[in-house]
């Protein structure tokens, strides 16, 4: 099965489309979850923190976006909530509700515009584009109340679920993609990426025996040589894992590249149609990976 995110040319219509068609595709992703999650044998106990996949351009900017909807979607990580999202087989699963490119829950709140362009209310995307028309970028009051409505609350979820279901789970994971080369604006500009990297912090957020025994079973799992999984290479670990390490379990963020998924014969770059089978596959893997590693 292909889905599609429709592409939107008219210059003058493109913000109300951009918010219709991203949302239709967000609805889409949620209905393959919801019938192609494999069961598992128990719950695992794991809480699944989905910070970026949301694609949803909140009304309150709408009409001051420079981007298109193919720019939101290409900063985005695009089916994360397809590629980690195993449903009751988790204890408990924590998704964003508006797309990063607008509010990045994975920031800390002090890290605001102007000072920090790629901070929670973007200036820039992660490929140098303006996010908003010149002249139109939120002012301190629509930042503070998209604070409020989207970051906050993301965090209050999170407590709430772990106040909830706290003792059932074992370990945390913030769950991301990552383009295949380093992007201009980032350290690592025009480097290969590996095709899956685990951050601890460089310790903080989870022991490292904890993580070495994790990427063993993501070998083993995505089938994939050990030199392709690095530990804390690019990315160590943003401000979720960080906050909740330890409180009261440890936390571990994933990132997988999108070589593994967005690009041919899987995804077609044009018209944004992707192979659900290959998703559904890779679903199977995290999963698995998962299953190894509280099993053995």
């Amino acid at each position: 099965m292909h889905i599609t995110a429709a592409t939107v040319n008219d210059h003058g219509s493109r913000f109300d489309c951009v918010q219709c068609n991203l949302k239709l595709l967000s609805f889409r992703l949620a209905i393959q979850v919801h019938y192609q999650v494999h069961t598992a044998m128990s719950q695992l106990p794991v809480f699944l923190s989905i910070p970026h996949g949301n694609l949803t351009i909140p009304r309150e900017v709408a009409n001051r976006l420079e981007l298109r909807n193919r720019q939101v979607f290409f900063d985005s990580d695009a089916f994360t909530e397809v590629l980690f999202g195993l449903g009751e087989n988790v204890v408990s699963t924590v998704k964003a509700e508006v797309a990063r490119i607008i509010v990045d829950v994975n920031r800390s709140p002090t890290k605001l515009p102007p000072k920090f362009p790629d901070g929670i209310i973007k200036r820039m995307t992660t490929y140098g584009r303006e996010v908003y028309t010149p002249g139109m970028e939120p002012d301190e009051r629509l930042i503070r109340d998209l604070m409020e409505k989207y970051y906050y609350t993301y965090f209050q979820r999170i407590e709430d679920e772990i106040r909830c279901n706290g003792t059932r789970v074992q370990l945390g994971i913030d769950c991301h993609t990552m383009a295949e080369k380093g992007p201009s604006t980032r350290r690592d500009a025009g480097k290969q990426r590996p095709l899956i990297c685990l951050g601890n912090r460089r310790g903080e957020t989870c022991t490292p025996g904890m993580l070495a025994k994790l990427k063993a079973c993501f070998i083993e799992a995505y089938g994939i040589p050990d030199r392709e999984i690095r530990l804390n290479r690019p990315f160590r670990g943003g401000y979720i894992v960080h906050r909740f390490a330890n409180k009261p379990f440890p936390w571990v963020q994933v990132e997988i590249s999108r070589a593994l998924y967005l690009r041919p014969p899987w995804f077609n770059r044009e018209t944004l149609e992707m192979d659900m089978g290959h998703i559904t596959d890779m679903r199977k893997k995290f999963q698995a990976a998962l299953e190894f590693f509280f099993n053995n």
